[in-house]
């Protein structure tokens, strides 16, 4: 059972009379000193039956909800109920018998019992006590961002806001010194046109990149001097070539030759052996 409670019996009334009127008022909204005698004790039955089957939500097993009903209870304002307990407890205490209508409101109590306990508020447990700052939710952490973005933001809409009215409004002043002509007119078409002759100047300019001084000798590819110079740098490029695959050559002799004289000493060996063993069997 939840918070380790034990297990409660008829006798325990006096115990728990304060929380149990305390569920009665939380989960059936029903004031236990408006109750009867047998009602009550109806009723505590069915708390008892439910309480051992571990029914009740877990804040009712909370020691600290018993006590906080005992001093809800014990400082109630009206005196009605003091000896109910010595009531409900007695063991001799005659039961009167119950007309038909009553026990159909017993049967309906039951079923209310059994539908309500589940969807009543329950006692707040100790989770829901804790003090202090709470663990912030994804949305928070999300909202937080959208903040810091926005005022990483601002500033740059400001300036790129404030560099657009600039520039606005060097363009009302170039209008206000040089005034354009009307759209339309031909005064507006020829300085179109001057604009675009312009800028194809320009763009020509720029690719032609300004005359370059050749020799007669780098464009006839320098001579017979530079032909000697090509043809030496191609036979040393060769040669250097040769030499390094001659060496790589030798190289490889080098280690093949290592590696027979190791086969041959080993077949050399194999073979003492061999003539050996035959000596000593056969002589």
């Amino acid at each position: 059972m939840p918070f380790a409670a034990r297990l409660l019996h008829k006798h325990d009334f006096k115990q728990y009379e304060g929380l149990f009127a305390r569920y009665l008022d939380v989960q059936k909204q029903i004031d236990i000193d408006e109750l009867s005698e047998t009602e009550v004790r109806g009723r505590w039955k069915s708390f008892l039956g439910k309480w051992n089957r571990g029914e009740l939500a877990e804040g009712w097993y909370d020691p600290e909800a018993r006590w906080r009903a005992d001093d809800r209870w014990k400082n109630r304002p009206t005196g009605v109920g003091r000896g109910r307990a010595e009531l409900v407890t007695r063991k001799d205490a005659p039961i009167p018998p119950r007309p038909l209508q009553v026990g159909v409101n017993d049967k309906e109590d039951a079923q209310e019992d059994s539908d309500d306990d589940g969807y009543g508020p329950a006692l707040p447990d100790r989770k829901s006590r804790m003090l202090g700052a709470s663990i912030p939710s994804l949305q928070d952490l999300q909202h937080r961002q959208e903040l810091i973005s926005e005022a990483h933001q601002n500033p740059r809409t400001d300036l790129q806001y404030s560099r657009k009215v600039e520039r606005g409004l060097q363009k009302d002043r170039l209008e206000e010194l040089a005034p354009r002509a009307d759209p339309g007119s031909r005064e507006r078409q020829l300085e179109k046109k001057a604009d675009k002759t312009s800028t194809l100047h320009a763009f020509r300019e720029a690719k032609d990149g300004g005359d370059v001084e050749v020799n007669d000798q780098e464009m006839m590819g320098g001579g017979e001097d530079e032909f000697k110079r090509e043809l030496k740098r191609r036979e040393t490029v060769k040669s250097e070539r040769e030499v390094r695959k001659e060496e790589a050559l030798r190289a490889r002799m080098a280690e093949r030759e290592e590696r027979m004289k190791g086969v041959r000493a080993k077949e050399e060996k194999m073979m003492d052996m061999l003539r050996s063993l035959a000596r000593e069997r056969f002589g």
